[in-house]
Parts: structure tokens; sequence; C-alpha cells
């Protein structure tokens, strides 16, 4: 009996550190998917900086085929811009941007450019 017992335990050990393994090897992908720079506009100056000291009120300026340093609220952009959101929402096609809300829903809101979604359409000028 308490053979059989110290194998349940050495069973379940191995299969939580097995487990364990799996979701830290999980969270070092995630992380490699967040931007690691900005370029933002603060006190009239144009500039580059790391992503995590992005603070509120400045204004960030995103080009084609880049990634979102952070959720940031749209508030100039061209008419065909769009974002390409497949890793949060699943959606296969890139979602198209305005400056006005659509939907109270985050998510579905076309206002908003989401942390690690990509801008992969705009028109050149």
């Amino acid at each position: 009996m308490a053979l059989l017992l110290l194998l349940v335990i050495i069973v379940s050990s191995t299969f939580y550190a097995i487990v364990d393994w799996n979701a830290s090897r999980i969270m070092k992908a995630i992380t490699s998917l967040v931007a690691e720079d900005a370029v933002v506009i603060r006190d009239t100056k144009r500039e580059t900086i790391p992503a995590e000291d992005l603070v509120t009120g400045d204004l960030v300026e995103l080009t084609l085929g880049q990634r979102c340093p952070a959720d940031l609220r749209i508030i100039s952009i061209s008419p065909d811009c769009k974002f390409d959101r497949s890793l949060l929402t699943g959606e296969s096609d890139p979602v198209g941007a305005t400056v006005a809300p659509t939907s109270e829903n985050a998510l579905e809101t076309r206002n908003l450019a989401l942390m690690s979604t990509f801008l992969v359409q705009v028109r050149r000028t």
C-alpha cells in the first residue's frame, strides 16, 4: 500500500512539474510579442523610448508593420488604416480603424489600437 502511495506522489509531482514548465515556456513566448520601443511626441519633441516608459498623454506614432506598444486611443489616422488583431481576437481579416468609437466593447471598437496588434495597412503620403 505504501509503495502505491509513493508511486502516486511521484506521478503527480512529475505531472505538475511538466505543467509548470509548459506554463513558463508559454509566458516567455507571450512576453516576446510585446513591442520593445515606441516613437512618441512629448513636449513637442519626437523621441524613441522603451515601451514600458509610456505614460498617459504620450502621443504615439505608428508606422506600417509596427506592433502597438500599448492600448492606444486613435486620435488621427488615414482613412484606409487597418490593424491585424488576429492574435487577440482570432479575426482573420485586418480591422479598419477610425477616430470615432464604434462599440462600447474595447475588443470590438475601431478607435483603439490594442497592444501587440500590427498596423498592416496605411496610405503612404
